[in-house]
């Protein structure tokens, strides 16, 4: 039996390997698949699935590591002041090995780091440390530290989630094995002492039924009532408990995935976020929808068996801040009978073009920031259809082709898109570093990323250098992850620098750009040029995101011609 289910989950591994990353060593493909597995319902994209992988020793048990904070997976660029009342935290910690056994050497390194890395009244980057565990694991924690120690004040709740996984057999998990587990318990509530802790053993059986349970493609929401918009359509009232539930896994998990299609990111400290928050909490005569714009639903499909609509494949699209306020309500009295209502509309599109009309058309009524609309855009729809024709998947839906197999390596999101503009035809590396989440905020930066007046094969060639400049750095292992975040756009600019034979690439030296020249000599010729540099500025994040490390490397190719 056990042989029979390890058959079934290597087989369907390598499927999805063949599909997705051929040429990754089995062992390295086994931890992605666990990852992307375990955060399932989160919204993260494949790239950023990609960074929170640690992998190459010195890890601490720790493989993977994906920290939020109210859902929002928490990047270098992540700002405090966007939380401002009791923010959630949830750290999946996650060790993914290939073996068929449980070992109680794996469980000692969880152990051993969360007494190092994770304790409050201790600094992380000690001399110790710095020699046990490798650099980026460092700063993702210290970067977490920040950012909870400067939440304090805000009483914020925190949940610590380990996962073992192998491909073992979790009957037969020896008691020293488990018993390490109360050892880690122990050590964060030394720091947490009010934190949720598990710890998840998850053999083949396990990461099989992980696999089977994506999210739910159909979803079922209670209503009171209802009114056909159209053949389709609905406009219904749903109670507030009935609503939180649909929003809920089976576990009583938020489902992150339904948030994958808003155009918003949760605003915890504007006024209507709290005008909404006391409505929930003050109850009175007036009922809770009469004060509240709703929420709408986009989906494949919808069907109103009796009292309940059947949701397929549904995407909140408006309507955030009230669900988010709904979920923060219900953490806090999870089985409180609520009888008030919210206003739902469901409305059915299997098409991409009507999808895009609507959520831009439903977030535009409002006072939403025009950046949050951008992947609407019509200039966004042509590079998606650029980057098709030349073998590319332009991600403007997040995990649109993840989840339907593609190759990771042809996918690219819309901030990896803009950050290899910004490094390459603006020459801004440090700001690509320093800023992912924060390039098209701005309407001027914005326009000089994305225009129509660009030539689009050059978002295609530098979507291809990107991809290939990183594959070889997962290839060659110059340095650590710590370090290869840090010169990689560097090394992105100083690529297309060479092969343009320009100190700044402009739009149409990049479009017709010769990606064929973007071998591995010179990627290890533009590696060794920016590393000298980036080993002179102090060879950390604060040279790669400051102002002095990019002058050099323009100078390089000034110099070369």
């Amino acid at each position: 039996m056990a042989d029979g289910i390890v058959g079934l989950l290597d087989t369907k591994i390598a499927q999805a390997k063949s599909a997705q990353a051929a040429d990754w060593p089995d062992d390295q493909y086994f931890e992605l698949y666990a990852a992307q597995n375990i955060v399932a319902a989160e919204a993260i994209t494949s790239s950023e699935l990609e960074d929170g992988r640690l992998g190459a020793g010195r890890d601490g048990g720790i493989d993977a590591l994906y920290v939020f904070v109210d859902g929002h997976l928490v990047k270098d660029d992540t700002d405090p002041s966007d939380f401002k009342r009791r923010p959630e935290f949830v750290l999946h910690l996650i060790q993914a090995k290939r073996e068929t056994s449980f070992t109680e050497k794996a469980a000692d390194k969880f152990v051993s780091s969360a007494k190092n890395l994770l304790n409050l009244g201790a600094e992380i980057e000690t001399a110790k440390n710095n020699k046990l565990y490798q650099k980026v694991l460092i700063e993702k924690l210290n970067k977490f530290r920040d950012l909870y120690l400067g939440l304090a004040g805000k009483n914020p709740d925190i949940e610590f989630k380990y996962y073992y996984v192998t491909r073992g057999e979790t009957d037969d998990i020896d008691d020293a094995v488990r018993l390490r587990t109360d050892e880690i318990a122990e050590e964060i509530y030394s720091s947490f002492p009010d934190a949720k802790f598990s710890f998840e053993f998850i053999g083949a059986k396990e990461l099989l039924e992980l696999t089977r349970r994506r999210p739910a493609e159909e979803l079922e929401l209670s209503i009171t009532e209802h009114l056909a918009a159209d053949p389709k359509g609905f406009i219904a009232l749903a109670r507030l408990d009935s609503y939180n539930r649909f929003m809920r896994d089976k576990d009583g998990g938020r489902l992150g995935h339904l948030f994958d299609d808003n155009v918003r990111a949760y605003q915890n400290s504007v006024e209507v976020n709290k005008n909404i928050a006391i409505s929930l909490r003050n109850p009175d005569e007036v009922d809770f929808w009469y004060l509240n714009n709703g929420i709408t639903i986009l989906c494949e499909n919808a069907v109103v068996p009796g009292k309940r609509i059947k949701i397929t494949d549904p995407q909140i699209i408006n309507g955030l801040q009230t669900s988010f306020e709904i979920l923060r309500f219900f953490d806090e009295e999870p089985d409180r009978d609520d009888d008030r209502h919210v206003l739902v509309k469901v409305l059915p599109s299997a098409s991409p073009a009507a999808r895009d009309r609507v959520i831009k058309a439903t977030n535009s009524q409002t006072n939403v920031p025009p950046a949050s609309l951008r992947a609407s855009d019509n200039i966004h729809l042509d590079i998606e259809d650029a980057l098709r024709n030349d073998g590319f998947f332009y991600d403007r839906r997040k995990n649109l082709y993840r989840n339907e197999g593609k190759p990771r390596d042809k996918i690219i999101g819309i901030s990896e898109l803009a950050q290899a503009v910004m490094a390459t035809m603006l020459a801004r590396p440090n700001d690509a570093r320093a800023r992912p989440s924060n390039l098209i905020k701005s309407d001027t930066e914005y326009k000089k990323l994305f225009n129509r007046k660009y030539n689009l094969k050059m978002y295609s060639t530098v979507a291809a250098v990107r991809k290939l400049v990183e594959e070889w750095f997962r290839q060659n292992t110059p340095c650590d992850r710590a370090d290869r975040n840090n010169v990689l756009f560097y090394v992105l600019l100083r690529v297309c620098s060479k092969i343009t034979n320009r100190v700044k690439p402009n739009s149409k030296a990049l479009a017709e750009m010769d990606v064929e020249k973007s071998t591995d000599r010179v990627i290890q010729s533009a590696f060794n040029e920016v590393w000298k540099i980036y080993q002179k500025h102090g060879g950390d994040a604060r040279a790669a995101k400051g102002s002095e490390m990019v002058k050099e490397v323009i100078a390089l190719a000034t110099k070369k011609k």
